[in-house]
């Protein structure tokens, strides 16, 4: 496979996160988890924009409404582009909500993760949450270590999910009905020197994307788990210079 990278812009951002093209306005979102920022570049005028410098907020996804749906610190809340913050959920059964990425499913619901991490490491481990458009909370799965980035399926019965701490992708069952989530099991598992899942998101073909943290490339990974290192190298790092590449390989537990 052929592929072509190209710098769309450069920030200086300290920890660049959750791209999302908005095919409405046909721009893409990010953000800077660590220096907050929410910034917005237009293709057809070739500009950025820095839509916020005032709240901190790790994932997004299109509000249909307007705005995004952002998670963060602070729980999961609405940006308008007016600059306001409305809060939809910040606490779970007394519990703070720390949310790193997140995604909109069929039905208008939120998948997302949380994490919490300190200066030492993990404090705790996280959960897998739904949202529904009322406002009813389910967690559908416990005990994440880092969770990290969401995509479904082309057909939106499989969703995908990255939880970086395991060095693991899972993958779960939808309920077309009721959004819910079954059957977990691993979709692919990466070597400590391949660095480790991050953002990942789906191709109209049905592969899945996965940026990998600390191994500086991206990865395509096919329906069945195949997938073979080093197919996009984005960085080339000096203590990877010699690594020998590993045939392709099935992951899929």
């Amino acid at each position: 496979m052929n592929v072509r990278v190209d710098l769309v812009t450069d920030e200086q951002n300290l920890c660049g996160e959750a791209p999302l093209w908005d095919h409405r306005e046909s721009c893409l979102f990010w953000v800077d988890q660590d220096n907050p920022g929410l910034f917005k570049y237009s293709p057809v005028e070739n500009r950025v924009y820095t839509l916020d410098r005032s709240v901190q907020i790790s994932g997004i996804t299109l509000n249909r409404r307007g705005g995004l749906v952002a998670g963060g610190r602070n729980g999961l809340f609405i940006w308008d582009e007016d600059h306001t913050c409305r809060t939809i959920l910040d606490t779970y059964e007394g519990m703070p909500l720390v949310f790193n990425d997140l995604i909109a499913g069929p039905g208008g619901r939120i998948y997302g993760g949380t994490l919490y991490w300190g200066e030492s490491g993990m404090v705790k481990k996280g959960n897998l949450y739904r949202v529904e458009p009322d406002g009813t909370v389910e967690v559908e799965d416990e005990g994440m270590i880092l969770s990290n980035g969401l995509a479904f399926s082309t057909d939106n019965r499989t969703l995908y999910f990255s939880d970086s701490g395991c060095r693991s992708i899972f993958s779960y069952d939808v309920n077309p009905e009721s959004g819910g989530l079954s059957h977990r099991r691993v979709f692919a598992s990466f070597f400590e020197d391949e660095g480790i899942p991050d953002g990942i998101t789906a191709d109209a073909e049905g592969f899945i994307w996965a940026a990998l943290w600390y191994g500086g490339e991206i990865v395509r990974i096919d329906p069945d788990g195949d997938y073979e290192p080093g197919n996009v190298q984005l960085i080339t790092r000096q203590e990877n210079a010699s690594r020998v590449r590993r045939p392709k390989r099935r992951t899929t537990a």
